[in-house]
């Protein structure tokens, strides 16, 4: 006979650890966790632009400058905002916005603890990159001279407009511009 301190022959506190267990790999989206190479053994750049609701969110501000090693923003160049810099190989870009207070997932972008956009039957959540749809959000690697757009709305929200105001700056922090003018370069070097 169980003893009263058991459930179906299972003691609670067993049963607790194995809920917890389950718990925390359900939440995870099935996503292996990425661990970055060490600082300094890649040098990346990616223009990034982010939409809640139609609306641009200003990534100028001092708050979120260079609060990562590994991925980061330079607010010392003007066009530091837009660019994306990763100093070590595999780095999500989950973990820039997680840095900077921030969250990207599947379901949500949180710009704060009280602005959560999720998806909804209205509204939902998409990610571009280099103009074509991407599902991996906060597990995307980004690549050298990436452009990638993070959107939320209803889906009426003009994606090629938004995609056309992604900067395409990451070419002259990676010094690969092509078809830019020798000017436009030389004035970013003085900066």
């Amino acid at each position: 006979m169980d003893s009263p301190n058991r459930i179906y022959g299972i003691r609670p506190e067993y049963l607790l650890l194995a809920v917890m267990i389950f718990l925390i790999f359900a939440l995870r989206d099935g996503q292996k966790a990425i661990e970055p190479g060490p600082e300094g053994s890649a040098h990346i750049h990616a223009d990034f632009k982010v939409y809640m609701d139609g609306k641009g969110i200003d990534f100028s501000k001092r708050q979120y400058d260079q609060r990562n090693p590994y991925i980061h923003m330079h607010m010392d160049s003007p066009y530091g905002h837009n660019v994306l810099h990763i100093e070590a190989s595999d780095v999500p870009i989950g973990i820039f916005f997680e840095s900077i207070g921030m969250e990207l997932s599947k379901k949500c972008f949180a710009s704060s603890l009280w602005e959560r956009y999720c998806q909804t039957p209205q509204k939902r959540l998409r990610m571009f990159v280099n103009g074509v749809e991407n599902s991996e959000f906060d597990a995307y690697v980004p690549k050298d001279l990436d452009r990638i757009l993070i959107t939320w709305g209803s889906g009426k929200e003009d994606i090629a407009v938004q995609m056309a105001t992604v900067t395409d700056y990451a070419c002259l922090f990676s010094r690969k511009c092509q078809g830019k003018s020798a000017d436009a370069i030389i004035s970013f070097e003085k900066i």
